[in-house]
């Protein structure tokens, strides 16, 4: 697990209020991104431009941001949609502990199931969802649990039917 810088992205229509003083009308969606400018304080910005909506003032919370987001625009597009960097994130892929911060899930993170035809005696061992990892991050196939990766859980199930 490593630590991440988490954002938010969602679309919206037409800005009102403080973002849109002189009441014109927009024709195209807005996107707007919630992030964590400094710590406990969270941001609004358009992702294209990264201008920040100076409009509006910061939220000590993702939640309130989000929030604050919806208050002035008209109506909401899409639901928010968690990124990492430019590249967006299930929410599967990443944990928020009780400090507030978010921590990416990696491969060592979770148990994986050996890939058919491969030898259990390698020191690292290939896996059903095409990670390389050594042998301390493998589950069973056979008994207990199944295993937490998605993917070689999915690959399991079409095996063993």
């Amino acid at each position: 697990m490593r630590q991440i810088r988490l954002a938010y992205r969602a679309q919206f229509r037409q800005p009102t209020g403080a973002l849109n003083p002189m009441g014109l009308k927009l024709a195209i969606p807005v996107d707007v991104e919630v992030f964590e400018a400094k710590i406990g304080q969270w941001t609004l910005r358009s992702p294209v431009t990264n201008a920040v909506f100076t409009e509006l003032p910061a939220c000590a919370s993702a939640t309130e941001a989000r929030r604050q987001a919806a208050a002035n625009f008209t109506e909401q597009i899409g639901d928010w949609q968690p990124f990492h960097g430019c590249e967006p994130i299930l929410p599967a892929d990443f944990v928020i502990k009780d400090d507030g911060k978010a921590y990416l899930l990696e491969a060592e993170d979770f148990t994986h199931i050996l890939a058919p035809g491969q030898a259990a005696s390698r020191k690292d061992a290939p896996t059903l969802c095409g990670r390389t990892l050594p042998h301390r991050y493998f589950a069973n196939r056979d008994q207990g649990p199944p295993p937490t990766c998605r993917i070689c859980a999915a690959q399991l199930r079409v095996l063993t039917t």
